[in-house]
């Protein structure tokens, strides 16, 4: 959970408001699903039940969050865009978004890897 909230304060994404807590939900679930193939529809589902709200209202906060991301526009998250071949994106996907922070944090934390 401290790696979670250490990467998404590198990203500047801000702490407060619903996005927050969103993302960081949704990074934990990407983080700990060893399956690659998970689809956001079905992550967004699992939030909203979780938050007792609507999986629309989750993408929607979420989408915000990844906006002011981009905006920002950090050095964290121009290494992203680099390390991912993805530089001068304007905008990714909320599920883009959170696979390739994922990837990222399992990257730099080396998580996950057999020694």
């Amino acid at each position: 959970e401290r790696t979670v909230n250490q990467v998404m304060l590198a990203f500047e994404v801000p702490a407060k408001g619903l996005g927050y807590r969103y993302m960081a939900r949704a990074l934990k679930f990407a983080l700990l699903d060893e399956k690659p193939g998970w689809m956001v529809k079905d992550l967004m589902n699992c939030i909203a039940d979780e938050n007792n709200t609507s999986a629309r209202n989750v993408e929607k906060d979420v989408r915000l969050l990844v906006t002011q991301v981009f905006g920002k526009n950090s050095k964290e998250l121009q290494d992203l865009l680099q390390k991912s071949r993805a530089e001068g994106t304007k905008h990714l996907s909320n599920g883009e978004f959170i696979r390739r922070i994922a990837d990222a944090i399992r990257e730099k934390y080396d998580l996950y890897k057999n020694d």
